[in-house]
């Protein structure tokens, strides 16, 4: 009974890490489309300058 927890501790961390990966990469991806955004608005901001 014993390796069967342990199994279950390996499992739950495995899924916790690739929740915590997946939410850094949603978060990289979130930043660079803001960032393509705001500077999209920049340019169109300055076009009549």
């Amino acid at each position: 009974m014993r390796l069967r927890g342990t199994i279950v501790q390996v499992a739950t961390a495995v899924l916790i890490a690739g929740f915590a990966l997946a939410f850094g990469f949603a978060v990289h991806e979130l930043d660079v489309v803001v960032k393509d955004a705001c500077s999209s608005l920049a340019t169109i901001a300055t076009i009549g300058n």
